[in-house]
């Protein structure tokens, strides 16, 4: 992933607020950091984005190779395995928008992802999908989904995304 001199997000105010206070921020520079999200969202700003003034996205941003994009995606989803018992929705969207890359080079977000899982991936995840989309759009529950629908789903995504990962390391790289 590239590295970062300083990525900010909401969580980390209070980190970073003590870190000012008492003089450890002048050690920031002693580490190279790097983030799997930030390499998500630079490859997506490059593939998708939309230059509204300035120069050109890709003489501006590092180019992020498409086998590191790939390592990230992966990388990310098993982070959001890791939180899968507090946020099972944004595993879910994260996998079909992941599983959606691996197969056909596309780059969704949460919302399309889902669209995409309700087209491409097996009938029996769809109620799961479509759950989960209706919870991040803010819609009401008609009727909740059983745990173990989403241990299925976890091993299907977990298990096919890696074995797609693996041949297409092994195999020559083709860009999206």
């Amino acid at each position: 992933p590239p590295p970062f001199e300083l990525h900010y997000h909401e969580q980390f105010r209070d980190t970073l607020q003590q870190e000012i206070r008492n003089g450890n921020w002048q050690h920031w520079n002693h580490t190279t950091h790097s983030d799997v999200d930030l390499t998500l969202s630079l490859a997506i700003l490059q593939r998708s984005g939309i230059v509204l003034t300035g120069q050109p996205i890709n003489d501006t941003l590092p180019a992020i190779p498409e086998a590191t994009f790939r390592d990230a995606l992966v990388q990310a989803l098993a982070s959001a395995r890791a939180k899968l018992p507090q946020d099972p929705v944004s595993f879910v969207l994260n996998a079909c928008r992941t599983f959606a890359h691996f197969q056909d080079g596309s780059i969704l977000s949460k919302d399309a992802g889902g669209e995409w899982g309700l087209l491409h991936l097996p009938e029996p995840f769809h109620p799961l999908i479509q759950q989960s989309l209706a919870l991040y759009r803010g819609e009401a529950l008609k009727r909740a989904v059983g745990r173990t629908i989403l241990d299925d789903f976890t091993a299907y995504i977990s298990t096919t995304i890696t074995k797609e990962h693996t041949a297409q390391r092994e195999g020559p790289l083709s860009a999206p």
